[in-house]
């Protein structure tokens, strides 16, 4: 039986790769490229983490697995949730080796919770919401006791702190590494699948101080590398001659330039409605209800709005000043109807209000309620978004424009925004209104943002040697996996086999095999209760 391994680096791009090569930081993901080969992975659209890594698990595209992002809306019901693993409504590459009698373990790879059973040994993601539900079987969890009291699944500090969050990043990677360690040498598997999340999470932190040449920044990025590559190069050193091994990421990254407010666009349009974000009730018998934080909860009401000079925000600086503002700020909003606020203030988009909105970052999208003007509300949106100038370039903001239907034909189109937008690279998208910023903002936080491009390295049996590849997609490795396991492919993938990675008299020898199934999966699990600290999660990392 062929084995394979597939190391995930979540948001690794060759921009990044290239310099630290350059500085000898991952000497064992430079030997991958000397022995096997090498190229760019085109993500989904959107290119975010969701969609991208379930376009890896399935093999299709958003269309047919029906995640688009971290949230699923709901416009009848008004309704946004985070999305869990039975959402994913196509067979992911896992049950189908499980059901095939391979063993599999899955560790830390997006929208797996909770876990499906009869999978083999799955430790899902930072989506976690019940650490009960985190591992299955739950017998694995019993065995390492002391691995999984220290294991952590994302960062709990402050990204404005960045010499903490880095070391907060490093500590969860290293405890991520010893648990993977262990199930690798002690449990029986056929397919090993890791993903290190913090290097994603680190370029939105970092990356573009990192490329602008703080050298402070850019000798801790290149710390946090060797660490990754210290980790690759373990699993790396153990494996077998008749293994194959896959590195590959979700989508690539980019320094941060510019900040596109999405729902200020459309608030600017008319479209949209702000509100503030407070939390006073109307009344007692009001429930907040589980609307994202940048959503904001339906309990409160319009309150009008006075401006005070932002020299005077200095007073949230002081815990008491800040504590006495407070209850000022709420006996005006409860008794007078009034709040203060200064030109730092965030507003908030009401969905129950506004005809258009973006609900987050990661959607890359925007909703429109059905009503007799659908159409042409859609298209005067798509034409004003290709329109918008830069005003510090003169370039464009937006690159692309689609409606869903022209991007997302398939089964489940109905689950995808009404438009999505791609931005120019270097352009992210934001959905919070500030009182000071416009439509465009240019930004110099040293922070990053995502692109399209990915990596992809394979090693093993019969895989060329030192040869870059082109035009590979992230669905494309579900097939190809299945081909270097000696694997019927199923029929029906939207990904296809990445045949030009191995030798030609390989591919004579080992003929590709297809067969009909089934790749629909109907199940449905029940939403659950509490979803406030996934959500906190989301909005720290930069994804709502």
């Amino acid at each position: 039986m062929k084995r394979s391994i597939i190391i995930g680096i979540d948001g690794a791009s060759w921009n990044v790769l290239n310099i630290l090569r350059e500085e000898r930081a991952i000497p064992a993901i430079s030997d991958l490229i000397q022995n096997g080969v090498y190229g760019s992975l085109k993500s989904t659209i959107p290119y975010f983490t969701g969609p991208a890594w379930v376009s890896f698990a399935t093999g299709r595209r958003p269309s047919e697995h029906s995640i688009y992002d971290f949230l699923r809306v709901d416009m009848e019901r008004k309704k946004v949730r985070v999305v869990n693993s039975g959402d994913i409504r196509s067979k992911t590459y896992y049950e189908l080796l499980n059901s095939n009698g391979l063993k599999t373990i899955i560790i830390n790879l997006p929208v797996s919770y909770p876990p499906r059973y009869d999978c083999g040994i799955i430790i899902s993601c930072f989506l976690t919401m019940d650490k009960d539900r985190m591992v299955s079987p739950l017998k694995i969890k019993e065995r390492y006791p002391d691995m999984f009291s220290r294991y952590k699944t994302f960062p709990e500090g402050k990204i404005e702190d960045i010499s903490n969050y880095i070391n907060e990043l490093s500590y969860m990677e290293e405890t991520r590494f010893e648990l993977a360690k262990r199930l690798f040498a002690e449990e029986e598997w056929d397919h090993f699948f890791l993903l290190f999340s913090g290097t994603d999470w680190l370029s939105h932190a970092t990356l573009g101080r990192f490329f602008d040449g703080d050298i402070t920044i850019k000798q801790r990025f290149i710390n946090f590398w060797q660490e990754i590559d210290r980790y690759i190069s373990w699993f790396l050193d153990r494996l077998d001659r008749g293994t194959t091994c896959f590195i590959i990421s979700d989508h690539g990254s980019i320094p941060k330039r510019f900040i596109f407010n999405i729902n200020r666009f459309l608030y600017e349009m008319g479209f949209a409605t702000k509100r503030i974000n407070h939390t006073v009730k109307d009344n007692d018998n009001d429930k907040d209800n589980d609307l994202l934080p940048t959503i904001i909860n339906n309990v409160e009401t319009q309150k009008k709005g006075y401006h005070i000079p932002v020299r005077l925000s200095v007073v949230r600086r002081n815990r008491y000043l800040r504590y006495i503002a407070s209850k000022i700020n709420l006996f005006l909003i409860r008794y007078l109807n009034i709040y203060i606020r200064d030109e730092n203030s965030r507003s908030y988009v009401d969905i129950y209000k506004s005809l258009v909105f973006s609900p987050s970052v990661s959607s890359a999208g925007v909703y429109i309620k059905r009503n007799d003007n659908y159409n042409e509300i859609r298209d005067m949106v798509i034409d004003k978004l290709t329109s918008i100038e830069n005003p510090y370039t003169g370039g464009r903001v937006i690159l692309n424009v689609w409606k869903r239907e022209e991007l997302h034909k398939g089964t489940y189109m109905e689950f995808a925004p009404d438009i999505i937008f791609v931005p120019v690279d270097g352009v992210a998208c934001v959905t919070e209104i500030r009182e000071r910023e416009s439509v465009v903002e240019k930004v110099s936080d040293g922070s990053g943002c995502h692109n399209s491009e990915g990596i992809f390295l394979a090693y093993g049996p019969g895989i060329k040697k030192s040869k870059e590849v082109y035009n590979a997609g992230i669905a494309d490795i579900f097939p190809t996996l299945f081909y270097s396991m000696d694997q019927s492919i199923p029929e029906g993938l939207d990904g296809r086999l990445l045949s030009d990675i191995f030798e030609e008299d390989y591919l004579k020898k080992n003929i590709p095999r297809y067969k009909i199934i089934s790749l629909n999966n109907e199940e449905r699990i029940e939403e659950e209760s509490n979803e406030e600290e996934v959500k906190r999660r989301l909005k720290g990392l930069g994804y709502i």
